[in-house]
């Protein structure tokens, strides 16, 4: 699971906004993304352990706007990095 760091809110609503929009803000839970952060973790870290024999390889990741790709792949590369 994702720690969720608290930010103090700002005190407009434009603050409010751009905060909740900000690529750094990252949800505590991720709901009905289990199946595709396994795919992203797998394949993140299969190319980790292989190397220079992964190089070729990519993973695409599509979607339509919030619907936490980004978080999704930088929750798996914390996830990594903490291993």
């Amino acid at each position: 699971s994702m720690a969720r760091v608290e930010r103090p809110v700002p005190p407009t609503a434009l603050g409010r906004a751009r905060q909740a929009l900000s690529l750094a803000t990252t949800p505590g839970s991720l709901p009905c993304r289990e199946a595709e952060r396994a795919k992203i973790f797998t394949f993140v870290e299969q190319a980790i352990n292989d190397g220079a024999a992964c190089l070729g390889r990519c993973l695409y990741i599509s979607g339509v706007p919030g619907t936490g790709k980004t978080a999704t792949v930088r929750e798996v590369i914390r996830s990594l990095r903490s291993k």
